[in-house]
């Protein structure tokens, strides 16, 4: 009896599922996200949730997937993720804003869709294609993002609307996504991705394909100056490296990739009109001369891994000869790391003065800095934010309106730029442990499936890739708000469920009267039928959650709609049904408060905005229409007490003043 994995039985799987559908299916739903704002939408979030959970249902009743086995490792991930939805939910008892809290149950139960329907789909399909899918939307993606520097009247110039509303963005590359260091996250998922299948894909056409794409994601990634993302491409290259059989490959690949998107990159450097995406004629020339050398260096580059391509296959390193090395390069950084006096580059990152002129810089001049751009501060407040409440936080979603409060630089912010210490502020240690333990448990299982198997087939190679995957999405987490960004953070959790789910499992191919079936390695201890009644009651309540959050969405845009039109009555129509749907949301009541001050109906909109700030005390928004009602009702105490109370808990003094007392 041989061990192997599903992934060397690609032929058996073949036999069943069309061998592009995956791919095609996975690149196609990825992109289609991605170019929308990343997902940013809380609309979009909920929609799409329903969506996966429907699939989920699906999936099991009709029971299209192979009846596999769930692996313990899975299932002990997968209700981490669960407990940590379910915490989030009860956190809306003691937030200050409970429909801030609401929206991060609905991301959360997002997540836990994807990670189920990945391990459940993936169990048919194996890993390889769920990484070729998303690689293929990331390459539809840079498409898209290149195209709109190329030629500054594309898409809208999207980029440059970004600029106007934060100027601090002038000149980095954010589209699709809506956000430089988002779009550097996912970019450096996206060569890793690439280098790997330049170095194991199956035919020597695709190596030189995946190779092929490198150069254009390499200008990208200079062009958003995402300090992070290149960070987060450093670590999984590491990662790569440390575990893999094949170092000449990667290494190959790799140089390819950098020698041609370093051409790139310097013929961007010395045009600075299309690095700040101007609409200036040289913009336009410069940008045509950038997109044909990024097509030549294509070329190039995917000519020139598919010339290499038999050496590199013949070429051996050995790996402790390439451990060394590694460690040598480590040790090489961190020694000039350790002479580039440490204790004023903490003081760099730290200084609140540097933020403004560090975050306008863009290609090497903010790769180069060593600001934090407001990091260390929005980190402090979420350590205060934990000191208040250590046990339990102050509720998911909640940490903008305790900087709101706290904020010690004038900047405005919505997340602590930081997974774990938004989570320690938000859910305490509870919740900090039930995130570590998902992302722990999915780690765990990915070093096994890596260390434990690395010459079972290709599946130490695949798990290899998907393990660097996820641990470059975990770096990105720490110094930015990708958790919020779908596009940036799905590929952390579909690389997750492919670590811990059935497809990392080695089976058995046994002969049975002239038949060849496959059977895992280890056989489950009953309860799978209980794990899949779990399940369905998970999907139903997700649905249920999703859905609520869509019908007041949709309610609440219909309304912003009507009321921006002069249409008071279905405005404020529209606010009532959206709270109705959600009781307990300030916003909700807000909408109401401004559609019944229109329609002049002073009484009704001072009930509905009173209600908004006790649902929301800590928003400043409520505070401000209340003082707005207020002085139209001829009540300019309420005024001056509600100004007052918006201005205390607003992160900049709001530009409105009381009309002189007559």
């Amino acid at each position: 009896m041989k061990a192997l994995t599903p992934e060397s039985q690609n032929g058996l799987v073949n036999q069943i599922n069309p061998a592009w559908a995956t791919p095609v299916l996975v690149a196609a739903a990825y992109a289609a996200f991605a170019y929308s704002s990343g997902g940013y939408s809380t609309e979009l979030i909920a929609a799409v949730t329903v969506g996966i959970w429907w699939l989920v249902v699906l999936a099991l009743i009709t029971r299209v997937v192979p009846r596999r086995p769930i692996p313990p490792l899975a299932i002990a991930t997968g209700v981490c993720l669960a407990a940590f939805a379910g915490l989030t939910a009860l956190s809306m008892i003691w937030a200050n804003d409970s429909g801030r809290a609401f929206t991060e149950v609905v991301r959360v139960a997002g997540y836990l869709g994807l990670f189920v329907l990945t391990v459940v789909v993936s169990a048919r399909t194996g890993a390889r294609p769920w990484l070729a899918g998303i690689a293929i939307g990331i390459v539809v993606i840079v498409v898209g993002a290149d195209l709109s520097r190329f030629d500054p009247s594309l898409f809208g110039g999207a980029d440059r609307s970004i600029f106007v509303s934060l100027p601090a963005s002038n000149g980095r590359l954010s589209y699709p996504v809506g956000y430089w260091n988002g779009l550097g996250a996912i970019l450096a998922i996206g060569i890793l991705l690439l280098a790997w299948f330049g170095s194991f894909a199956r035919s020597r056409l695709w190596r030189a394909a995946a190779t092929a794409a490198l150069p254009a994601l390499g200008v990208a990634m200079y062009l958003t100056s995402s300090r992070g993302g290149l960070a987060a491409m450093a670590i999984g290259i590491c990662v790569f490296l440390v575990f893999s059989r094949d170092w000449a490959r990667i290494l190959g690949t790799l140089v390819i990739g950098a020698l041609t998107s370093a051409v790139v990159i310097g013929l961007t450097t010395q045009w600075e009109d299309l690095r700040h995406a101007l609409t200036t004629h040289d913009a336009y020339v410069q940008g045509r001369w950038l997109a044909l050398a990024t097509v030549l260096c294509v070329l190039a580059a995917g000519a020139a891994r598919y010339a290499a391509d038999g050496w590199l296959g013949r070429v051996r390193l050995p790996r402790k000869v390439a451990r060394r090395g590694l460690a040598a390069v480590v040790a090489l950084g961190l020694i000039v790391l350790a002479f580039s006096h440490p204790v004023d580059r903490l003081r760099e990152f730290s200084n609140s003065n540097d933020i403004a002129s560090a975050s306008s810089a863009t290609g090497s001049g903010h790769i180069g800095s060593f600001s934090g751009t407001g990091r260390s501060q929005f980190w402090g407040q979420a350590i205060d934010a934990f000191d208040s409440d250590p046990v339990i936080g102050i509720g998911a979603g909640n940490y903008e309106l305790w900087w709101n409060q706290h904020h010690t630089i004038d900047v405005i912010t919505i997340d602590a730029h930081s997974l774990y210490l938004q989570t320690l502020a938000e859910l305490g240690i509870l919740g900090i442990l039930l995130l570590l333990g998902f992302l722990g448990t999915a780690l765990y299982a990915g070093w096994r499936a890596v260390v434990r198997r690395p010459d079972v087939g290709d599946g130490g190679e695949v798990m290899g890739a998907a393990l660097a995957v996820f641990l470059a999405g975990l770096t990105s987490a720490a110094f930015d708000w990708t958790w919020q960004l779908p596009a940036a953070f799905v590929p952390v959790i579909v690389v997750a469920a492919l670590m811990s789910g059935p497809v990392s499992q080695p089976v058995a191919v046994v002969a049975e009267a002239g038949a060849t079936r496959l059977m895992p390695r280890w056989r489950a201890r009953g309860g799978q039928y209980g794990l899949g009644v779990a399940t369905l009651l998970c999907a139903w309540v997700a649905i249920w959650v999703a859905g609520d959050q869509l019908v007041a969405s949709i309610q609440l845009d219909s309304s912003r709609t009507a009321l921006a039109n002069g249409d008071f009555d279905s405005a404020a129509q529209s606010a009532r049904n959206a709270s109705a749907i959600q009781p307990w949301s300030s916003e909700a009541q807000l909408q109401l408060a401004l559609a019944e001050k229109g329609n002049g109906d002073l009484a009704a909109a001072t009930a509905a905005v009173r209600e908004a700030v006790n649902r929301a005390s800590h928003d400043w928004r409520p505070w401000l229409v209340a003082a707005e009602v207020a002085a139209a009702a001829g009540n300019r105490q309420a005024a001056v007490v509600g100004l007052a109370a918006a201005n205390r808990l607003s992160p900049r003094p709001l530009p409105v003043k009381l009309a002189p007392q007559r």
